[in-house]
């Protein structure tokens, strides 16, 4: 009779902490909202707990032991399976986040017409995906609105690239007028108002460039 009874007593402490593990194992999915991100893959796992608790009622200890540990391994990698994708959405939503920022303080919008909306659209989209528990279109559309915001910030740099040539190439020649009408200039006899003769002294580029260090 002591054997018997210290018997069912460690069966029913082994139940309990079994049944107590799972509990917590669903909770947790709860927590992760698995039930809303994976329906049928979080109630394929949590009917375990059920089946083990079965088993248990008609005496079958060591089949519900098994059912509850094979619960448990399914609720657990479930578990650690959505934490790990979540964690990797979040993570291309705060990217997309903040180059949707730079984008914005650098002006990157103005010098890439159109983008702005296309990033804001594809954003959102990812956001109303969140909210409706549609991990692989929240997944593709951050995704996607990152390389829009990447792209805008790309085709800022190359059109800012480009004025800046532009404008280089256009103060260069600016520079060579005025080296040339310098040079013309330079050949001149002058007499001032008083009389005074300036004999011609020719001017080279060096000249000018000394002088332009001069006057900065």
């Amino acid at each position: 009779d002591a054997a018997n009874l210290a018997f069912d007593n460690a069966v029913e402490r082994g139940a309990a902490d079994l049944a107590r593990r799972m509990e917590a194992a669903r909770q947790r999915l709860l927590a992760l909202e698995a039930d809303k991100f994976l329906p049928d893959d979080y109630e394929t796992a949590v009917s375990g707990i059920g089946e083990a608790q079965a088993l248990y009622e008609e005496g079958s200890f060591a089949d519900a032991r098994a059912r509850a540990h094979g619960a448990l391994r399914d609720m657990t990698e479930l578990a650690n399976s959505l934490e790990k994708r979540q964690a990797w959405v979040r993570q291309v939503r705060r990217e997309t986040e903040g180059y949707m920022k730079e984008a914005e303080d650098s002006g990157a919008y103005a010098d890439a017409p159109g983008q702005k909306e296309k990033v804001t659209g594809l954003y959102l989209e990812g956001v109303e995906a969140w909210g409706s528990y549609d991990l692989d279109l929240a997944e593709e559309r951050f995704g996607a609105a990152r390389e829009a915001a990447l792209d805008t910030l790309r085709m800022a740099r190359q059109a800012r690239d480009s004025r800046q040539a532009q404008e280089k190439a256009k103060a260069e020649a600016l520079q060579q007028d005025v080296m040339k009408a310098l040079q013309e200039a330079s050949r001149l006899t002058v007499v001032t108002d008083d009389g005074t003769v300036i004999e011609p002294e020719n001017w080279t580029e060096e000249d000018f460039l000394r002088e332009i260090e001069r006057l900065e």
